[in-house]
């Protein structure tokens, strides 16, 4: 514990630990993403999900008026869960769209 002293940290124990990595956690947060929900249609990107996950969002397998966003890989792409989205006016924005960097 004498790192976390010396870094100025007066905690005991595990909650040294704990302040340390919830500081941690927070300062990777997307605000672009962070309670967010997100459908896929077109593709399956694990990566990009696991990305999503980590930054506070939320991967779903349908569409409904609660999603924030459907990610497509072209945006012609024509599907029932585009047509859905246009319908209840989910946005529809590219796998590489900018809102996935910090």
């Amino acid at each position: 514990y004498e790192f976390y002293d010396n870094l100025g940290i007066k905690c005991k124990g595990a909650t040294k630990i704990s302040a340390v990595a919830t500081a941690a956690a927070a300062a990777v947060i997307n605000p672009n993403i962070s309670g967010k929900s997100f459908v896929f249609t077109g593709f399956r990107d694990k990566d990009l999900e696991a990305y999503i996950i980590r930054m506070g969002g939320f991967i779903k397998t349908t569409i409904s008026k609660n999603t924030d966003y459907l990610v497509v890989a072209d945006l012609n792409e024509n599907s029932t869960k585009v047509d859905k989205a246009k319908s209840i006016g989910v946005p529809i924005i590219l796998r590489d769209n900018a809102i996935f960097t910090i």
